[in-house]
């Protein structure tokens, strides 16, 4: 036993890998790849966002060194040495999210030991929570709109929920949650400010939501430079709402200046009077034709003629009234 206690240090001492490992009846965690028994789930077992892990703490029922021993085996024997390919797989056999930036990360980074390992610490468990594998494939199909080269190829994109119109309101290259973000804020500063007027205002309320997305990713991401890029933002932010609020305010100065050319600038806009099948119904709507006729030309013409017509509220005719 002392001998075995006494490799089993060797090991660990020539991999530089921090396992706990104690007599069979004190172990409180298992391995279910090789059944190594551990006192903690830390340092041994990788956290995973899955939520097929929540009731553990988070963390995989596989011990670190049987990932990096599945990976390898993986890479070696089924994938030719594609090592992108061999830990997609293994994400999909613990139903894990493959992140394609977590991985970038991961190959990159300068420890000599498990990329598997590396790979999940550098998951972003705020933005992953809550992912399996099938939402790599949901991913994959966002990915078909982010790198399509046309509008009709985005859509042939089958199960997509972004509409086509705000793909070409927005141009091509964003993925699905980009576009929702997108149209969401545009949406918004219509609701604000109205429909765009002109194609300048279109195009200021798409760059609004041109900057705020890429402030979003930037801050998700923690950038450097953050600082900059908030006063850029806040600056562009102030100067459009400046000319936007301007816009309004003449509109509204142009509404109260010509009251009367505006309704019937509406009336035209939304039901054409030449649309109007009573057109005799309609040919005096503001009643200024009937008051001169009262009111100007029957007194001129009594005047002039030396006729004795009354106001037809006080000329009724045989069959008007009693």
């Amino acid at each position: 036993m002392a001998e075995i206690k006494k490799n089993t240090s060797k090991a660990r001492s020539k991999s530089g890998e921090q396992f706990v490992l104690e007599d069979d009846d004190k172990y409180k965690y298992h391995c279910t790849a090789c059944g190594k028994g551990f006192m903690r789930q830390k340092d041994n077992f990788s956290v995973s966002p899955s939520p097929y892990y929540q009731g553990n703490h988070g963390y995989l029922h596989i011990c670190r060194r049987c990932m990096e021993k599945a990976f390898n085996y993986y890479r070696d024997e089924m994938f030719n040495g594609d090592q992108d390919k061999a830990m997609e797989f293994l994400c999909a056999t613990i139903n894990t999210c493959f992140d394609e930036t977590a991985w970038a990360n991961a190959k990159k980074h300068p420890s000599k030991g498990s990329k598997v390992s590396v790979y999940f610490s550098k998951l972003n468990l705020s933005q992953t929570k809550g992912s399996s594998y099938a939402d790599t494939v949901m991913m994959k199909e966002a990915r078909k709109i982010e790198n399509a080269p046309s509008i009709q190829q985005v859509e042939s994109v089958k199960d997509t929920t972004v509409p086509i119109e705000t793909v070409r309101l927005f141009g091509l290259g964003f993925h699905e949650q980009e576009y929702e973000a997108l149209q969401f804020e545009y949406d918004d500063w219509v609701r604000k400010y109205g429909e765009p007027n002109d194609k300048r205002q279109d195009e200021l309320y798409k760059s609004i939501c041109y900057l705020k997305l890429q402030f979003q990713k930037a801050v998700q991401n923690g950038d450097n430079g953050i600082g900059a890029l908030a006063k850029a933002y806040k600056e562009y932010i102030n100067a459009a709402t400046t000319e936007l609020e301007d816009r309004k305010q003449k509109q509204e100065d142009s509404v109260r200046l010509d009251p009367l050319g505006t309704w019937i600038a509406d009336i035209e806009r939304f039901a054409p009077a030449e649309f109007y099948r009573d057109k005799p119904l309609y040919q005096d709507a503001d009643g200024i034709g009937s008051y001169a006729s009262r009111f100007i030309f029957r007194p001129l013409k009594n005047l002039l003629t030396g006729s004795n017509e009354a106001d037809r509220e006080f000329n009724l005719t045989e069959g008007d009234g009693s």
